[in-house]
């Protein structure tokens, strides 16, 4: 009766005929209090109308039924996620894992969980087993093949998509293939994925368009969107309009204005008016553009340079490179820009462009010759000067990227320049020199906390001047309380002026408030236990702090501390 009674529930649930699908489980449970499963139908049905306490309630009754209940267990992950109770439901769908490897449903929920958190790479790998496995699924292949495009993995996009079964000319599988193409230049696989769409759809001609696009073939590009009558094509219209001809319509002008960011009205003014030889406008406009795309100031700029720096037929392709970057199409995007770069090598704006896509795209080399051009004739140009600053300290060439981060802070003194200056010649064992960044830091922005913290922070490893650096760390700690870094510094700072009893209470608050994984703090908290005379316990944390695998500043220091502790 028992069985019978939870099959009618099942069947009720699936009609959603949900009050009595939940009496018949009721039913059921009396008879069989031991079984796990009409608490698992009560829970899901719960969970769908959104009474996630009431579902992990019933999944947890599962769970104690029957702790090996794979089930169970992914069904109360899901009612903790979407309770917002992440590290919950992590910890269950690891549970289901362990219990059923093989099983891909935990893994899919784990992965989106991760996906959730934009932890791409570990939601890819956590998902990666079920495609190799005969459980495969097509949605498992789109959920691979989606985050191989955001992780820009761009072959293995292609091959997750390709191998699902759907590649009717609706299926999303074709256009992330497209897609995936585009972005990984290859342009072959694209064109043959093209021919799987329906050649009069506006899906194909809009696609068709970015291809021709890739391929530099602007004139087929157009002709293949004036196909499309419908307004979601237009404003790339309009883009390529003012790539072929260096103008617009005047109507066409006021009307695609009217669905774009002001800042970015403004710059393809700018353009506009710049292709006339109208500089000094062209200038006022570009002002307005600043941070319309992340890290764009016009800093350094002027009538005159931008007349200088750039030949008026320059600008005209600028508005389509920019909208293809916006719309996630980097090479498209950087032919664009070439196309500038081929009318004035040495143009300030398309070299500058085409370098935030290069890198983008992980070019370097190209990166670094692209705002050497830009620079050209506008050194004070901010983003090129910061941009190729942070090129030579990927490379590891302090002194170059110094040179350029100057130049930066020259034009404009940034808060981000400033402490990167500081930082960097603390790297390159001038501590006079950073200090005086950290400084003019306080100087320039004195409701900031950062730039105190740095130069208390700076005085304290050195031990010099600890009672300056106590009142820099303390009005840090004013401005930003139970931060980790700053309470660390007055620990430390403290540590330095031998009052261990106060030093131990601010590195006891840092490390509760980094978890205790903050290698620099588990130092400086395990020399301050042993001066206090807890050798075994500080010993332990120093330990500790050295096994972590990443580099931290104090890990010298703390391996010759750690040598002086005897045995």
């Amino acid at each position: 009766k028992a069985y019978r009674l939870m099959a009618l529930a099942t069947a009720a649930k699936f009609n959603g005929q949900t009050d009595k699908a939940i009496s018949y489980s009721k039913q059921a449970m009396k008879l069989l209090h031991s079984h796990p499963y009409p608490d698992i139908l009560i829970g899901s049905i719960q969970l769908n109308q959104k009474n996630y306490g009431l579902a992990k309630q019933h999944f947890q009754s599962a769970r104690q039924k029957s702790p090996t209940n794979y089930f169970a267990h992914i069904n109360e992950a899901a009612a903790a996620w979407f309770s917002e109770n992440y590290e919950e439901a992590d910890k269950l769908y690891s549970r289901a894992l362990e219990l059923e490897p093989a099983f891909c449903e935990a893994r899919v929920g784990k992965s989106m969980l991760y996906e959730q958190r934009n932890l791409l790479e570990q939601a890819s790998a956590i998902l990666k087993p079920c495609a190799d496995s005969a459980l495969a699924t097509d949605d498992i292949r789109l959920r691979l093949a989606i985050l191989a495009l955001k992780l820009n993995n761009y072959d293995s996009a292609i091959e997750y998509a390709s191998a699902i079964d759907n590649q009717s000319e609706d299926s999303p599988a074709i256009l992330i293939v497209i897609r995936a193409s585009l972005a990984g230049g290859r342009y072959d696989t694209s064109a043959d994925a093209l021919k799987k769409l329906n050649q009069n759809s506006s899906t194909f001609h809009f696609w068709n368009a970015i291809h021709l696009i890739h391929l530099n073939k602007l004139d087929s590009a157009l002709n293949n969107l004036n196909e499309l009558p419908q307004e979601g094509s237009r404003l790339l219209q309009n883009m390529l309009s003012i790539a072929m001809n260096g103008k617009l319509d005047e109507n066409e002008l006021s009307d695609m204005q009217k669905t774009l960011p002001s800042a970015f009205n403004s710059f393809i003014n700018a353009c506009l008016l710049a292709e006339q030889g109208r500089y000094t406008t062209a200038a006022g406009q570009l002002h307005n553009s600043s941070q319309f795309m992340p890290g764009f100031y016009t800093k350094g700029i002027n009538a005159n340079i931008l007349e200088k720096s750039s030949k008026p037929q320059s600008f005209r392709y600028l508005p389509l490179g920019l909208f293809l970057s916006m719309i996630d199409f980097p090479n498209g995007a950087l032919v664009a820009y070439q196309n500038s770069i081929r009318i004035d090598e040495d143009s300030l704006l398309p070299n500058y462009f085409a370098a935030v896509v290069q890198a983008r795209l992980g070019d370097r080399e190209s990166t670094i010759q692209s705002l050497l051009h830009s620079l050209e004739n506008a050194p004070g140009f901010f983003p090129a000067n910061y941009l190729l600053a942070e090129q030579y300290v990927s490379q590891g060439d302090l002194k170059n990227a110094s040179r350029y981060y100057q130049a930066a802070a020259d034009t404009y003194p940034e808060a981000s320049v400033l402490i990167k200056l500081g930082i960097l010649h603390e790297r390159l064992n001038m501590p006079g020199k950073a200090a005086g960044y950290y400084q003019q830091f306080i100087d320039n922005y004195p409701n900031n906390y950062i730039g105190y913290n740095q130069l208390a922070w700076l005085l304290a490893r050195q031990g010099l001047e600890l009672p300056k650096a106590l009142k820099l760390a303390t009005k840090a700690n004013e401005m930003l309380p139970d931060n980790a870094g700053i309470n660390d510094t007055l620990g430390w700072i403290h540590f330095q002026q031998r009052n261990y009893t106060e030093a131990a209470k601010f590195l006891k608050h840092a490390n509760s408030i980094s978890q205790g994984e903050n290698p620099d703090i588990l130092f400086h908290l395990g020399a301050t236990l042993v001066k206090l005379g807890e050798q075994k316990k500080g010993k332990t944390l120093i330990q500790r702090a050295l096994k972590t695998p990443s580099y931290f500043q104090g890990r010298q220091e703390a391996t010759q501390f750690l040598a002086t502790l005897k045995e």
